[in-house]
């Protein structure tokens, strides 16, 4: 139950970021995030939701942090229930407009994207969209949603992604 408003962002690596991972269990129930009226320029990865986190603990990079298979769903998942993104500008990015990944076990509940836009940079650096296994380096990559039950998008525009636009 958080509010995150009226934000400046200037050449960070991610932006807005949710990350989490199996094992971190009730400590990481993740709900009701508003994101708004928030401007970022130069940032890697404006929209970041990783639920692969494989930084920091000690178990961070082991197979039951970094499979895509779905696990048993027990005291150790997290969950991420509702995150709202409204009122965004994220200008010259490098890697991708969105990196959101769920867990197959526990999908993220409920995305909500309302009057964002995100630009490119017209010479992109080479990154990681997110820090987990398994994921490539890489430039001006759209939209990429993995394990959402619900969606919601309203006046979202992407301009300058080479590839598929979006990919869920």
């Amino acid at each position: 139950h958080l509010m995150v408003k009226d934000c400046i962002f200037e050449d960070t690596d991610r932006g807005l970021r949710v990350k989490t991972r199996r094992g971190r269990g009730n400590d990481a129930v993740i709900e009701d995030i508003t994101f708004e009226n928030i401007k970022m320029d130069g940032v890697l990865t404006p929209f970041v939701v990783n639920s692969f986190y494989w930084c920091c603990d000690p178990d961070g990079h082991s197979e039951y942090v970094r499979s895509k298979e779905p696990l048993p769903v027990d005291e150790r998942t997290p969950f991420i229930r509702e995150l709202y993104f409204k009122d965004i500008e994220a200008h010259n990015c490098h890697v991708a407009a969105t990196f959101i990944y769920g867990l197959p076990e526990a999908k993220i509940d409920k995305l909500t994207f309302e009057n964002v836009h995100v630009d490119f940079a017209e010479n992109p650096t080479p990154e990681y969209p997110a820090m987990m296994a398994d994921v490539e380096p890489c430039t001006k990559k759209g939209i990429y949603i993995n394990n959402v039950k619900e969606l919601i998008m309203k006046n979202v525009t992407v301009e300058g992604a080479e590839g598929e636009p979006v990919e869920i």
